[in-house]
């Protein structure tokens, strides 16, 4: 077995356990505990804006909201000088959560910095790099996925 067999099953363990994760927070998926940051996060949060975040589709964010919102997580309003736009607002039971969620993320983004300060500063330079190659090569994938799915779509002339 090779190490760069052994580092690509991680980077797929990593994925999976990522992909299959679900916080304890109530009945809320990782989308939508994410979702909630965002809401929480942005001003004037609205489905665009959101799935840019989430790197999601608007209609999956859409669906995510609607979720929400039957669920009392999330209010939507809309701005008086904009009446066609829609955007969100959480709720006490939202706030909540995110305020739960973000003591999880800043205890985990500790617990991260301890295991990255245990290399060197020329080790995590090669980390870096490679996790940022490696981003770089699933954005291109996911492209290749979007134009084929788009392609698909699209009737032949």
């Amino acid at each position: 077995m090779t190490i760069a067999k052994d580092i690509m099953d991680t980077l797929l363990s990593i994925q999976q356990d990522v992909d299959s994760m679900t916080h304890k927070f109530d009945d809320l998926n990782f989308s939508q505990v994410h979702c909630l940051h965002w809401i929480g996060t942005m001003e004037n949060p609205n489905v665009t804006k959101i799935a840019a975040e989430l790197r999601m589709t608007t209609g999956a964010v859409t669906k995510i909201c609607k979720k929400l919102s039957d669920k009392n997580y999330i209010v939507k309003y809309q701005n008086p000088e904009n009446n066609k736009e829609v955007y969100y607002r959480l709720t006490e039971k939202g706030q909540a959560i995110y305020e739960a969620h973000e003591v999880v993320h800043d205890s985990a983004h500790h617990c991260q910095t301890d295991v990255i300060d245990r290399y060197s500063i020329d080790e995590q330079r090669v980390i870096l790099k490679f996790l940022q190659d490696i981003y770089a090569l699933m954005n291109n994938e996911a492209e290749k996925v979007k134009e084929m799915s788009a392609n698909k779509e699209k009737p032949d002339v």
